[in-house]
């Protein structure tokens, strides 16, 4: 314990018991990191207790979306839940998506959701930008690649 950086207790047991394992680390060596699996509630609530909180709804939700990557033959990876209320997503269009060729202004995104980048290009997408396998293009300006 005393050359850890960092106690990580995930256990099913439920969530004060991975607080007590937290804080009993946390008495044993006193500048340890913790992390928590918590069941529910909100990181606010366990700030005083432990340094990190995770939530395996939303590691479900993570390793879901990343298995439609296997399933679809790609297209979709998350890549970090940024805080509660950001997620980046990394989507690649293909060959046969059903939005392939259509404009951002035309494709329904789910609610709260914003096109931020194009990987390939790294230019920012407005409306006019269409989607298209391996780049985006935009109608004024061509194939960026």
């Amino acid at each position: 314990m005393k050359r850890a950086d960092v106690l990580a207790s995930l256990t099913s047991y439920g969530s004060m018991t991975n607080i007590g394992i937290c804080m009993t680390g946390q008495r044993i060596t006193s500048d340890i990191q913790t992390i928590a699996r918590i069941e529910h509630g909100d990181d606010d609530e366990y700030g005083e207790m432990v340094d990190a909180v995770i939530y395996p709804e939303e590691l479900a939700a993570q390793a879901a979306a990343n298995e439609v990557i296997q399933v679809s033959d790609g297209g979709v990876r998350t890549i970090e839940a940024v805080s509660d209320d950001l997620e980046l997503i990394e989507i690649t269009v293909s060959g046969r998506a059903p939005v392939t060729g259509k404009t951002l202004e035309d494709v329904a995104l789910p609610r709260g959701a914003v096109v931020v980048a194009d990987k390939t290009s790294g230019q920012f997408p407005g409306p006019d930008t269409v989607l298209t396998p391996g780049g985006v293009r935009s109608r004024r300006q061509g194939f960026s690649d």
